[in-house]
């Protein structure tokens, strides 16, 4: 393969960095101004009062405070500001205590762990312990990130969750829920510029088009600059460029059936590299031939039911979503090979002599059928039937350099796998009354799965390397999850609550076959269980304005899905082994005042290998720690706003402000190194008056260096994934 065919496709920018500027400009020209008597923005609450979040972490929609888990919900409100459009799942996690992301860089980009519980490298598509779903959809692990654009809530569910979302959810859940179409008339457009090459456009569309049939429109378009320097191509990687659209539609058929349907693109380009040197003096740096490249696109479809019978609620959910994934990366890094070798540069730096270029694709179909209690039964209840396939393929071409990698086996040669899973699961959980402001709570999921895989390789005439190898091989699976537990719901604001649930996460095959170039099959991963045991309440009756949650937790995990860097190969490989963690949450919210809102969250994890043979051959040991999880997680936010009549001007002048605090975490599980703790500072005010708001933001004010991930490669050389650094910028909304 040429050294031409792996050109980047980020190096043509100037038509795309139009593209922000001119989308504002036509949408304002496109809509007529706005009239002198539209409805002004509502005064400041004169009473200390929180804002009540209902939730569907149960299926039906209940307030968040009276929900028997540990969860944390945002509001669009809380989302405008804490979540950066290029850094969507970092932010997220930042935000959440015990919640941790798992950066890559490239090939997965959904990758979370809750309380320390999760697959800290995927080993295929669908294998994703802690699962994002998009108005009850899974997303892919492989897929692009979901870009929180125009959306309602997003819910963050700590725990296994496997009795009502289902397959894998052994860690928890996140469920993201859009704004829903709306009976009247608006449209908003969104404007946003910074440091570094940062545009973000934002438009928003939604009218009725009959008494009962309502439609929304929400697209972004998102470009970032890279700013880790490449000193093998001149240019700078860390780039990163995402265009969203998402249309909805609502239609009122009566007044006891809705049907709501979805489509959806997301796209994504990144040039963020997952290997720079960590000990580098001018720290970051790279050297690779190659610009990184990280490309994804997933479209999707959804409708959902719902009808009111007079005994219980129907709810169908059909979804099809179609995910690709394309990877081109440089397999040596010419400063940790001469940091590793102590020879020259030029040994390294040769154009296509160390390349991959991976693509991924999946197709994925979901059909749930759920019955639920009526809002008003004192017994709350739901079942139901779910029905989730999978057909994903991975054809990846490697080659590697004697010169780079002396022993490598899998890198050489062209790999084409394919793997095929159908699940089929019955579900169910009641809240029963047992007395006087006690519930019992009881749910059970039963899940069967049937996976088939199949390697083929085609090795490239190096002769560490079969010239041909294809196999086969299937699995079935059957897993049982779900959740005992008891409540006391003293109906004045305070609930307790303790439960035991169990997890798990279904057995499969890899994506990447490290077994196949060497004429063997790829052995499948074993199912991975757990049990979680939690206690905790909330209350907000401890004084006016003040909402107190805390929660304790102890997981047992067997078979954990984890992962070890192999450096002479420069791909993880994957590892099977026991971990336990337990630890705490403590939440606080408060209405300080009318005008001042004040959050903070702390979450504290301990988590540790257990039971792992002497002399393993991962390297890890019983008591070490888990790869990337912090024992400490902090968030701390604050928002204030003002009359600005105060100072002789109209409307009102709303800052926020949140630090964010993640402690020091292992990199891999053989404490290889540690990643060291970090925190940043972000901000926001704006200006609001009638249709207009206008702000400047910055994100990382401090412009601390930070790592998310990272990988050894022999004593004292590591590589690891830069945060992102400084950003500040404007922005300007005008709502019509």
């Amino acid at each position: 393969m040429s050294a031409d065919s792996w050109q980047h496709p980020l190096s043509s920018r100037i038509p795309f960095r139009l593209a922000g500027p001119c989308l504002f400009g036509i949408g304002l020209a496109l809509i007529q101004p706005a009239r002198a008597d539209d409805p002004q923005p509502a005064s400041t609450a004169q009473t200390k009062q929180l804002e009540t979040i209902n939730v569907s972490a149960r299926r039906h929609d209940e307030p968040d405070y009276s929900v028997p888990i540990s969860l944390q919900a945002f509001t669009a409100e809380d989302l405008s500001w804490r979540i950066s459009p290029g850094q969507s799942n970092a932010s997220l996690a930042r935000s959440v205590p015990n919640l941790s992301f798992v950066d890559l860089g490239t090939t997965y980009s959904n990758v979370f762990t809750i309380r320390g519980v999760g697959s800290f490298m995927p080993l295929s598509s669908d294998d994703s312990s802690v699962v994002v779903y998009l108005n009850d959809v899974p997303r892919a692990a492989t897929g692009a990130s979901p870009n929180l654009l125009d959306v309602e809530r997003v819910e963050v569910l700590r725990g296994p969750q496997g009795t009502l979302f289902g397959r894998n959810t052994q860690g928890g859940a996140i469920q993201i829920i859009p704004n829903a179409p709306e009976f009247k008339r608006s449209f908003s457009t969104t404007l946003e510029l910074g440091e570094h090459g940062h545009v973000s456009t934002d438009v928003v569309a939604n009218t009725p088009l009959a008494d009962k049939v309502a439609v929304r429109l929400a697209v972004r378009y998102a470009d970032q600059d890279g700013r880790i320097p490449n000193l093998s191509t001149g240019t700078r990687d860390g780039a990163v460029r995402l265009g969203v659209a998402r249309a909805s539609l609502l239609w009122g058929v009566d007044d006891r059936t809705l049907v709501s349907a979805m489509v959806f693109q997301d796209q994504t380009r990144s040039s963020v590299s997952r290997f720079v040197w960590r000990e580098n003096p001018a720290f970051p740096q790279i050297a690779q031939d190659t610009e990184t490249l990280g490309q994804w696109r997933d479209s999707g479809a959804s409708i959902r039911l719902e009808h009111d019978f007079p005994l219980f609620k129907l709810t169908a959910v059909s979804s099809y979503q179609d995910s690709s994934n394309r990877q081109v990366f440089d397999l040596s890094d010419a400063l940790i090979s001469v940091a590793m070798t102590h020879r020259p540069a030029a040994t390294f730096n040769v154009p296509g002599a160390d390349m991959s270029s991976m693509n991924l694709h999946e197709k994925t179909m979901m059909q749930e059928l759920r019955l639920n209690a009526p809002a008003d039964s004192a017994l709350q209840w739901t079942a139901g039937l779910n029905y989730f396939r999978s057909d994903f393929d991975n054809t990846t071409v490697a080659r590697a350099s004697p010169a780079a990698f002396s022993f490598v086996s899998t890198q050489n040669g062209r790999q084409y796998n394919r793997t095929r899973t159908g699940s089929t699961s019955l579900f169910g959980e009641a809240n029963v009354p047992l007395a006087a402001n006690i519930s019992g709570i009881a749910g059970l999921r039963y899940t069967t799965e049937h996976k088939s895989a199949s390697y083929v390789f085609d090795g490239n005439g190096n002769p560490m390397v079969v010239p041909h190898f294809d196999g086969r091989e299937e699995l079935d699976a059957n897993l049982l999850t779900g959740r005992l537990g008891l409540s006391h719901d003293d109906k004045r604001g305070t609930l307790f609550y303790a439960t035991a649930a169990r997890g798990a996460s279904a057995p499969g095959y890899s994506a990447l076959s490290t077994s196949s170039p060497r004429g063997k099959l790829e052995p499948a991963f074993p199912e991975s269980s757990n049990w979680t045991y939690e206690a905790g309440f909330k209350s907000r009756a401890l004084a006016a304005g003040l909402d107190v949650r805390a929660a304790v937790f102890y997981n047992d995990v067997k078979n954990g899905h984890l992962v070890v860097f192999d450096p002479s190969q420069a791909l993880l490989r994957p590892v099977s082994l026991d971990y336990r963690s337990q630890g705490a949450e403590l939440e606080l919210e408060a209405q300080a005042t009318p005008r001042l809102h004040l959050r903070a969250g702390l979450g504290y994890t301990n988590g540790k290998l257990a039971h792992v043979p002497p002399q393993h051959l991962s390297g890890a040991k019983s008591g070490a720690p888990l790869p990337n999880v912090p024992k400490y997680s902090i968030d701390l936010a604050a928002d204030y706003t003002a009359d600005t009549r105060l100072f002789g001007l109209a409307g009102q002048l709303k800052s926020n402000v949140g630090w964010q605090f993640v402690s020091q975490r292992s990199a891999d599980i053989k404490q290889s190194f540690y990643l060291p703790g970090y925190a940043l500072l972000n901000a926001r005010l704006s200006w609001q008056h009638r249709d207009w708001n206008l702000y400047t933001y910055a994100n990382n004010l401090a412009n601390r260096t930070y790592a998310m991930t990272g990988q050894a490669w022999s004593a004292g050389v590591n590589s690891v994934r830069p945060g992102q650094g400084r950003e500040l910028g404007l922005g300007a909304i005008k709502q019509f």
